[in-house]
């Protein structure tokens, strides 16, 4: 599960940072097609990824991992904004 994982964290990485930098761009209007563009392109990624998750792992353990994934990202998100804001 572990090398399947951190290779799927490692391909996330790429439209994540992407979107950070992204919010730094004063175009708003940039921004919110970009920003889709970079959805996709994880929601991409996601979807790839589903099929091995699910060789070896059960559905609810999915939508877990899902769940914990996206509560971290946000901590983590949440977390560099509090620090960047100060």
């Amino acid at each position: 599960f572990l090398p399947l994982f951190n290779k799927y964290l490692d391909e996330l990485l790429v439209p994540k940072r992407a979107i950070r930098e992204m919010e730094k761009s004063p175009n708003p209007s940039a921004q919110a097609d970009e920003r889709k563009k970079i959805d996709g392109k994880i929601a991409e990624i996601t979807e790839r990824y589903k099929g091995d998750f699910l060789k070896i792992i059960t559905p609810q353990q999915y939508a877990a991992m899902q769940k914990a994934e996206r509560e971290f990202f946000k901590k983590v998100l949440s977390s560099y904004l509090e620090k960047n804001n100060k």
